[in-house]
């Protein structure tokens, strides 16, 4: 009975231990992909100095499906927006590719269904042509 191997010898804890760690890090990326979006759009957004309000052309959506439990399901992915603005006596038009994130999707679509379609833009005093959408501030 000496040589009889233990359920505890077959075990090898590293392996346990990566195995935990690949499995929490696939969790945190999945939990991620909502929450950084609106982070990465901040940042962008600090960097332009000027504000200044625009009119929404369109908003195109572009639609993926992923796979759930329950089969496949329509998300949208991103949103191609066309908008219009002014700055100084120039007028600008712009298309600029939005994440599809919850916060996004329901803005854009208070924003479409409003009788003006006014919509905030963030853009560069020296080059007033870069410009970004400003979909976070309500």
């Amino acid at each position: 009975m000496a040589n009889k191997i233990r359920f505890h010898q077959t075990i090898d804890s590293k392996s346990i231990f990566m195995t935990v760690i690949v499995i929490i890090l696939l969790a945190s990326l999945f939990y991620m992909n909502e929450s950084f979006s609106p982070a990465l759009d901040s940042y962008k957004l600090s960097k332009y100095d000027m504000n200044t309000v625009g009119k929404l052309i369109s908003a195109d959506e572009q639609i993926i499906f992923r796979q759930t439990r329950m089969g496949s399901e329509p998300i949208i992915d991103n949103v191609r927006i066309t908008f219009t603005y002014q700055v100084g006596k120039e007028i600008l038009t712009s298309s600029k590719i939005v994440n599809g994130t919850t916060h996004n999707i329901s803005n854009l679509r208070k924003i479409m269904s409003s009788s003006g379609r006014i919509i905030k833009i963030k853009y560069q005093s020296d080059y007033p042509s870069k410009s970004m959408v400003d979909l976070l501030s309500d």
